[in-house]
């Protein structure tokens, strides 16, 4: 299975269930940005018990590690579970929609775009997936999160709505690090 074909196939699983989602991660930012390889497929979900049980039908576990326990314990504490295709080693991380307030905006402002060939998906707009890379990039200090911002700036950076960025940032306490990355560019 490729990268491509796995995401089709969350993708459609979640639709088919009727869960709101939005790609994210280095995958979108590959979209706005530079290309890199990646190990992992980002989806944002809004996802309850109802619709979690009927995802697991779309997993067999002959093919597919899926936890229906731990899609459930990631509902409750807002976590995140794993889809993973055993032949490939391709995985899926699936994070629960966190309760606050740049969650709720950045899932608000998605939108849908063809990410993959003849097929549109709900993605995170640029500057939502900059933000949360300069987040995880603070939490855990790596510079890949920085590479994908300086390959979005490069590719979309005058697409850009500047005011939100700085906004958001300011708030999330990231401005310093958002502004030397906008200085560069």
């Amino acid at each position: 299975m490729q990268p491509n074909e796995l995401l089709t196939l969350v993708v459609n699983a979640l639709e088919a269930v009727g869960a709101k989602y939005m790609l994210t991660g280095s995958v979108a930012s590959t979209f706005y940005g530079a290309p890199r390889l990646t190990n992992d497929i980002d989806l944002v979900v809004e996802l309850d018990e109802t619709q979690a049980k009927a995802l697991a039908a779309f997993f067999p576990a002959e093919e597919f590690y899926f936890d229906l326990l731990m899609v459930r314990d990631a509902i409750a504490r807002c976590g995140q579970f794993n889809v993973i295709h055993g032949g490939s080693g391709l995985k899926v991380d699936v994070m629960l929609r966190r309760p606050r307030e740049f969650s709720a905006t950045e899932f608000a402002r998605r939108i849908r775009a063809e990410i993959l060939p003849g097929r549109e998906i709900a993605v995170a707009r640029p500057e939502d997936v900059i933000l949360a890379k300069l987040e995880y990039h603070r939490d855990g200090g790596s510079d890949k999160h920085l590479r994908d911002i300086r390959g979005i700036l490069a590719e979309s950076g005058d697409q850009l709505d500047h005011a939100y960025l700085d906004l958001w940032a300011e708030r999330l306490g990231v401005l310093a690090v958002w502004r030397r990355l906008r200085d560069e560019a």
